[in-house]
């Protein structure tokens, strides 16, 4: 609920930022395309910031900075940690909805993952908070959902 109405920076996934669903529960934030603008942060994915010019109503949403040849490909951070640094001497806080370090892709090759954004992040003295596996609040909020007694629930992994 610290978020709702705020402005946040989402750096997320080039053909499938977040779903309305998934930023409705980050606070259906207006997302901006400068760090000098945003509230917060939320990292999602590895391949895009998104955003909308503070001009507009914040509905025109669209990849600011292409990571994909660069942060997703080779686990370079040169056009990402700019931003970040920008986002850490502002103290803003980030969301980190998907802590995961790596993945397995099908050719069998390691890819970077958001946990390794909120690393560095916190490298460069930002504050970050988690939700996804392993952090326990991930889970006791699925548990919610779904309206089972824990022991009628199982987690499985993915890739990994």
């Amino acid at each position: 609920n610290k978020f709702v109405g705020k402005k946040a920076l989402l750096i997320s996934w080039k053909d499938n930022p977040a779903t309305d669903v998934f930023l409705g529960l980050c606070g259906n934030p207006m997302l901006v395309d400068d760090p000098n603008d945003a509230d917060y942060i939320i990292a999602h994915g590895m391949q895009a910031v998104w955003g909308c010019s503070s001009q507009g109503n914040g509905k025109n949403v669209r990849v600011v900075t292409d990571l994909s040849a660069s942060l997703w490909e080779k686990g370079d951070f040169s056009e990402l940690d700019p931003i970040l640094k920008t986002c850490a001497e502002r103290r803003l806080p980030m969301v980190n909805a998907n802590p995961d370090f790596t993945c397995v892709v099908a050719d069998g090759s390691h890819k970077p993952m958001p946990g390794k954004i909120a690393s560095r992040y916190e490298g460069f003295g930002g504050k970050c908070t988690y939700f996804g596996k392993p952090h326990a609040e991930h889970f006791e909020a699925c548990v919610r959902q779904i309206g089972l007694p824990k022991d009628r629930i199982v987690h499985v992994g993915d890739s990994l």
